[in-house]
């Protein structure tokens, strides 16, 4: 038997991949995933089937017959928990915002493996239980063993086949006058003596082989599976004693019912109470094992001097033991794809982890250790943060909506000081920084005609002398040469350079710069950022902790106290503002999967109220999900939320074939009650061993094993949670409430038309 449900893993998943290859869907991190969330739901419907057929054979039926009752027994059940899990995968597929992009492939991948499990439970299973005979009796010894033969016998066999016969043969063609054949014959009788002789020696070695390996495995294998034939039977009596137990505690609840329902709904009203002391985020923090730092020096540093500190940070931070490299990238190209507050004041480093100390706490501490280090250059703006997996790289944005670039400097300056005194967050910036040095030049349009001067004229020879303006291309071969003609170097370095530029375009009289226009230094704009057609600035902030949501709703309080003006309007955006899209859509899509699966059991067990007792097992899974994540610490995010609309589907299946056996004990127990008891009794061994192999198969995603795992824990960890509460409330609530509607049912009079 559990050989049986093993194989169907393997055969499930290779069936899978087949729809995955059809749409297109790779495997990666996501669709693999997928994969190793349904490996724990595999086997459910192949549990239930052998079960079923296990239970027939216990009573007396043979294989075949038992294969074929126990399957049509529970068919109706596993199909339709298997199409209530489906239900739930596919409104992910209409997710909007990160969540969609991101569980796209998983939904697909787990959908795939399900539809291929039911196959594999209903055609697979049944026949490979019909087989008749066992894994030790389907084979005889003395079918694979051939007589006992003595050496002498073997060899006067061999002389018999190799020489007797071949001879024997010689003389029959040489009395048939084919003499020409005798060549032949005999290289015949070699050949066959030869092989005969090879073929009996590798028989013999490679029995006398196999039993010697038996022996020594018997040998090895004999207190270990004595241990283990007693383990299997105390595990069995322990189980009788279970099940007796439980029917006797099921006995006293259908007669006293409000204890359990009172019991359930506090534990769900609990659950809802400590959910809401659950902090938010979008998608959990992925170690990767290195960590950015970006370092911006005043606006018009030198490139020179910006290598020079870097270098000297770099080496301090190669001073710590956890740090294997850090690679520095300084200044930026202005063909480049950079943002545009980068220049060359700016540098990042990349700092890697050693691969023995890529633990979450140790880049946590590095991370604060080289935050203290930094303290030591007051005069660099640094920000600290991981490599971010979309878009997206601050937690926190706040948008400030104007025109005016000094009213919008000033308010971004209000609100940074702000945020700054918030305890959740840190690295608060805007983007509106002290812009390059510049000389302004503001001409004179009335002495210019005065002079016989066009200002667009003198505007272009100002730009072209000290710019530089391509007078032609020089043609190497393939290459194009640009040639610039611009001023040298030591006429155009400084300002009083500038001033003396001569503007006249026929050289003489020679007419200065300063003599049709005045000059002035400052400073311009660093950037002038547009969203939605209108001049933006961000103040963006980074989190201390995980609470995305609540450091949102503080960042929300502090800017609406600040009296901005009028003419200035803002927003709340980054992560935040995505999360509250994946959040809202997710929430959406729990909807849709609840209805779905309302509508695929009310359209398969035909009835209204049987369904509602079935989805009875999903507020029950809340009271485990939130206890789970209350004591591991984890926040609720878009992957928490997709844990919880795959539990919807994971949780109803006990439901369903539990209530799926009442209606069938029904039919031949009068008594409702004493139906209720043995349906119980009869679902309970595939109930625990379909929750036991899924919490198994999600155990190592809920240990975070493997890289990428703070993904997918936070799903597994909800589904574990969820799982062994609802199975250990759907036992008795489930029961109890099916009882309360018969009885609600039975007594409600009849209209006959």
């Amino acid at each position: 038997s559990t050989l049986i449900i093993g194989l169907s893993i393997p055969v499930s998943i290779i069936l899978s991949l087949a729809p995955l290859y059809v749409f297109g869907v790779s495997l990666n991190l996501m669709s693999l995933g997928g994969l190793a969330l349904g490996v724990g739901m595999l086997v459910d419907n192949a549990v239930v089937v052998l079960e079923s057929i296990h239970r027939f054979r216990e009573e007396g039926r043979s294989r075949p017959e038992a294969a074929v009752q126990g399957v049509g027994h529970v068919a109706l059940a596993v199909t339709a928990s298997t199409l209530t899990t489906v239900a739930v995968f596919l409104p992910i597929q209409f997710v909007d915002g990160v969540a969609g992009e991101l569980f796209g492939d998983l939904s697909l991948a787990v959908v795939s493996a399900l539809l291929a499990s039911l196959v594999v439970a209903l055609i697979l299973v049944p026949t490979m239980a019909a087989i008749e005979g066992s894994v030790t009796g389907l084979v005889t010894k003395e079918e694979v063993t051939p007589p006992a033969l003595s050496w002498r016998e073997k060899w006067a066999l061999l002389w018999g086949r190799s020489v007797v016969e071949p001879w024997l043969n010689l003389k029959e063609t040489n009395r048939q006058g084919r003499i020409w054949l005798w060549p032949w014959r005999a290289a015949r009788a070699l050949g066959e003596g030869l092989v005969g002789f090879l073929s009996v020696t590798l028989w013999d070695v490679s029995v006398w082989v196999v039993r010697k390996g038996l022996r020594l495995a018997r040998g090895a294998l004999k207190h270990p599976g004595r241990w283990a034939d007693a383990a299997a039977g105390q595990t069995g009596r322990w189980y009788q004693r279970g099940a007796t137990r439980y029917e006797g505690l099921l006995a006293r609840a259908l007669v006293r019912p409000a204890g359990v329902m009172v019991l359930a709904l506090a534990l769900a009203l609990g659950a809802v109470g400590l959910g809401t002391q659950l902090g938010t985020e979008l998608l959990p923090t992925v170690h990767q094992g290195r960590f950015l730092v970006d370092l911006a020096l005043p606006v018009g540093t030198p490139l020179s001097q910006t290598v020079s500190l870097t270098e000297e940070v770099q080496i301090a931070i190669m001073e710590r033991a956890s740090v294997e490299s850090v690679y520095a990238r300084i200044g930026t190209d202005g063909t480049a794809d950079a943002d545009a507050d980068e220049g060359e004041h700016t540098s990042r480093l990349s700092v890697q982890l050693k691969p023995h100390l890529r633990s979450a706490s140790v880049e946590d501490h590095t991370m604060v250790d080289v935050r203290e280090l930094l303290e030591a250059w007051p005069a660099v703006d640094t920000t600290i943060h991981r490599p971010a997996m979309f878009s997206l790289r601050m937690p926190l944005e706040v948008y400030l909506f104007g025109y005016e670039l000094d009213v919008l400097g000033a308010t971004a300056n209000r609100v940074v000081e702000a945020l700054s005194a918030l305890p959740g967050l840190r690295d608060v910036q805007s983007s509106l920084k002290q812009g390059y040095p510049e000389v302004r030049i503001e001409y004179d349009r009335e002495r210019l005609f005065r002079l016989g001067l066009n200002p667009r004229t003198v505007a272009e020879q100002v730009r072209d002398k000290i710019q530089g303006k391509e007078a032609s291309r020089l043609r190497r071969e393939d290459l194009r040469i640009p040639l610039k003609v611009q001023l040298a170097e030591g006429d155009r370095s400084t300002v009083e350079d500038l001033w003396r530029l001569n503007v006249n375009p026929n050289l003489q009289p020679v007419i200065p710069l300063d003599s049709v226009a005045s000059l002035q230094e400052g400073r311009g704009p660093s950037e002038i950022r547009r969203l939605d057609q209108q001049r933006v600035v961000t103040v963006s902030a980074g989190l201390k902790g995980f609470d995305l949501g609540g450091s949102a709703e503080a960042v929300t309080r502090a800017v609406s106290d600040l009296d901005l003006p009028e003419s200035l309007t803002w927003q709340v955006s980054g992560q935040s503002s995505e999360m509250q899209a994946s959040l809202t859509s997710l929430w959406s899509a729990l909807a849709l999967a609840i209805f779905l699966v309302y509508v695929v059991m009310a359209s398969t067990f035909e009835h209204l109220l049987h369904p509602l007792v079935i989805l009875v097992s999903i507020p029950l899974a809340l009271v485990g999900a939130v206890l789970a994540l209350v004591v591991v610490g984890t926040p609720v995010s878009v992957v928490v939320l997709l844990g919880s609309i795959v539990l919807v589907g994971v949780v109803v299946n006990n439901a369903i074939v539990l209530v799926d056996t009442i209606g069938r004990e029904r039919s031949h127990t009068p008594e409702l009650d004493e139906a209720i008891c043995r349906s119980g009794r009869l679902r309970l061994r595939p109930i625990l061993i379909t929750t036991c192999t899924t919490v198994v198969g999600l155990l190592p995603l809920t240990l975070g094993l493997g890289a990428g795992a703070e993904i997918q824990g936070p799903l597994a960890l909800t589904v574990v949670g969820g799982l062994v509460s609802s199975t250990g409330l759907t036992l008795f609530v489930v029961p109890v409430l099916y009882r309360a509607v018969e009885h609600v049912t039975s007594r409600t009079p009849r209209v006959v038309a």
